[in-house]
C-alpha cells in the first residue's frame, strides 16, 4: 500500500486509515517534493526525512517512508510508484487524494483535532492558497498509475473522519437532538456514470477490489464493530432473492464476510444516463451527479467510510474531467 501524502497537517486521518486498510501487509507514505536538484548543492529531502519519521511515531502507524524530489508533480508520483517497497515487496495500491476546491484544514492547529499538537509548528508549512494542481496533470498522474498495473484509490473527505469518537455510544447535542454512533462501511457496486448501472458488473476488478478493502478494513481490532454494507443497483422485476443470490453466489467469501446487504429498488428519476457520458453536455453531467450523490448520502448518516466504483478514466486528455 503506497499512500501518497502532500501535506500531513490535513491528512492525518487518512495515514491513520491507510494503516488499517493495509492490515499486516506493507504501508509507504511517499511524498514528492516539487523542485529542481540542479539548483542545489545538496539534496533537500534529505532534511526532510526525519521529519516524516517524527510524523509515524506521533501518529503511531507502521509505515515506511519514500520522499522524491522532480521537477513536476506527476514526474515524482512516477518515481515513488515505481520505487516504493523492499525488495520484490511492492505496493500494489496507491491511495491518492482527491482533488476538490476544498479549502484544507490544519490538523495540527485545529483544537477540536484528535491531532491537535505543536510539535510540527515549525516543519510541514500549510500554504494559504489552494492548491494549484492542474486537472490535466491529476487525471494524468492516474493514468499513469494504471498504466504500471496499480490499483488506485481516490480518498475524499477523510479530514471529516475522527477516529477518536467514531466507535462511541449516541450522544445528546445541546439542541436536544441525538449523534449517532458510526455503524456502517458501505460498499457500492454501481458504476454511476455507467449507461445502465444496473448491469454493473459485480464481480469485475473494481467490485471485487473494494469489497476486498472492506472486509480488510473490518477484520482490524479497532473496524471490528462496524458492519459491512453492500449496494447494488437492480432491476425492481427482481425479487428478494434473486437480489441476495446476485450478491452472495458469485462473490463467494467475500460477500459473506457482510453483515447487511441493502439494495436500490426501482429506477429513481434521472438516474440512469440515455446515452454515453462522455458524449452529453458538461451541465447535464453534473446534474446526474447530484442525483447519484444523493442517493449515496441519503443512506450515509451512521456510515464511517464508504467505497465507492470508479469508472474508467478517459482516454481523450483533452476531455473535461
Amino acid at each position: 500500500m503506497l499512500l501518497l501524502v502532500s501535506n500531513p497537517r490535513r491528512n492525518c486521518s487518512l495515514i491513520e486509515f491507510g494503516n488499517a486498510l493495509k492490515k499486516s501487509g506493507l504501508y509507504v507514505l511517499g511524498h514528492v517534493h516539487v523542485d529542481n536538484l540542479e539548483e542545489h548543492d545538496k539534496d533537500p529531502t534529505l532534511n526532510e526525512i526525519p521529519h516524516w519519521l517524527k510524523l509515524i511515531d506521533f501518529l503511531k502507524v507502521k509505515a515506511f517512508v519514500e520522499v522524491t524530489i522532480a521537477r513536476s508533480l506527476r514526474l515524482g508520483v512516477d518515481q515513488l510508484v515505481r520505487i516504493s517497497g523492499i525488495g520484490a515487496m511492492k505496493p500494489n495500491t496507491v491511495l491518492l487524494g482527491f482533488k476538490d476546491d476544498t479549502f484544507p484544514r490544519d490538523d495540527f492547529k485545529n483544537l477540536s483535532s484528535p491531532y491537535a499538537t505543536s510539535e510540527f509548528d515549525n516543519i510541514f508549512p500549510l500554504s494559504d492558497e489552494k492548491e494549484t494542481l492542474d486537472t490535466k496533470e491529476y487525471v494524468g498522474i492516474i493514468v499513469d498509475i494504471i498504466k504500471q498495473t496499480k490499483n488506485i484509490c481516490l480518498c475524499r473527505h477523510f479530514q471529516k473522519l475522527n477516529t477518536s469518537d467514531m466507535f462511541s455510544p449516541k450522544k445528546e447535542s445541546i439542541f436536544g437532538t441525538t449523534a449517532k454512533a458510526k455503524t456502517y462501511l458501505d460498499v457500492w457496486l454501481i458504476n454511476f456514470l455507467s449507461k445502465e448501472p444496473t448491469k454493473t458488473d459485480i464481480t469485475d476488478s473494481t467490485s471485487l477490489l473494494i469489497l476486498q478493502l472492506a472486509c480488510i478494513v473490518n477484520m482490524v481490532n479497532r473496524w471490528k464493530r462496524l458492519k459491512i454494507r453492500v449496494f447494488i443497483a437492480v432491476d425492481a422485476k427482481e425479487n428478494s432473492l434473486q437480489k441476495t443470490s446476485r450478491v452472495s453466489r458469485p462473490l463467494g467469501n467475500v460477500a459473506n464476510r457482510s453483515h447487511d446487504k441493502d439494495f436500490i429498488l426501482g429506477r429513481p428519476k434521472n438516474f440512469y444516463i440515455d446515452e454515453d457520458p462522455s458524449n452529453r453536455e458538461w451541465s447535464d453531467i453534473k446534474d446526474h451527479l447530484g442525483i447519484c450523490k444523493e442517493t449515496v448520502r441519503k443512506r450515509s448518516e451512521q456510515t464511517a467510510v464508504t467505497f465507492l466504483y470508479m469508472p474508467e478514466v478517459p482516454k481523450d486528455e483533452e476531455k473535461i474531467y
